[in-house]
């Protein structure tokens, strides 16, 4: 059993004191989203848990700990994006998050820290000139500290982009443009080593040369284990 903690919410950064709460007590009760009176427990002992990714613009809260966590597999989705509190309120400073990520990497290693560069937006201030100047910068600082770097460009369907369009003020960005940015892209990150891949992004971006992948990929949790 893979555990995702948890794409609903930023546990690590918000909850991670519950989090280590559960793990002491060996399990989460789990409520059911279409029956809130149903509650479904699991056990979380190492010899039921394969592994637990974990999903956060912000571990932070949870490195002091890690070793409470040796008797499991486990990596981190990290998403470090270049955006003002315009767009991201309320997360330290992106130095820190740039150091935290060095410091993950250094405990658990590269190959257990997958950086993520998501939603990419455009907008008058976040144009596609901003976001290849961000990436190569964030990029030269990150690229010993991970592998692999995920984008996917922001969905103007999902329900809480819809809630928040006028604040964005979103410009029109064709998937031409897309494919033509996350091309430049690729490049950077090929110049510093990194494998880029996309994950719940409706485009094809095999032309830029970008393979999709799951966003938890059995070959990738494969590799950790064998890395561990």
């Amino acid at each position: 059993m893979i555990i995702s903690a948890s794409r609903r919410t930023d546990i690590p950064s918000y909850y991670s004191e519950w989090f280590w709460a559960r793990i002491n007590e060996g399990f989460v009760l789990v409520r059911n989203p279409r029956n809130h009176h149903r509650m479904t427990k699991i056990n979380l002992s190492p010899d039921v848990v394969d592994g637990i990714v974990f999903w956060t613009k912000n571990p932070i809260p949870m490195l002091a700990r890690l070793r409470e966590l040796e008797d499991y597999m486990y990596y981190f989705q990290f998403t470090i994006t270049p955006y003002g509190n315009d767009i991201e309120s309320g997360l330290p400073p992106k130095a820190d998050l740039i150091s935290a990520l060095g410091k993950l990497s250094d405990t658990i290693g590269a190959d257990r820290v997958i950086w993520r560069y998501d939603p990419i937006l455009i907008n008058e201030r976040y144009s596609p000139e901003y976001h290849i100047r961000a990436f190569d910068d964030m990029a030269r600082k990150l690229h010993r500290f991970t592998r692999k770097v995920t984008i996917s460009f922001i969905d103007e369907d999902y329900r809480g982009v819809k809630r928040n369009i006028k604040e964005l003020a979103l410009r029109n960005f064709s998937a031409d443009d897309k494919i033509a940015l996350a091309h430049k892209l690729v490049k950077i990150a090929s110049d510093y080593e990194l494998i880029m891949e996309s994950c719940a992004e409706k485009l094809d971006l095999r032309a830029a040369g970008i393979k999709p992948a799951r966003c938890i990929d059995p070959g990738f949790w494969q590799s950790c284990l064998g890395a561990a």
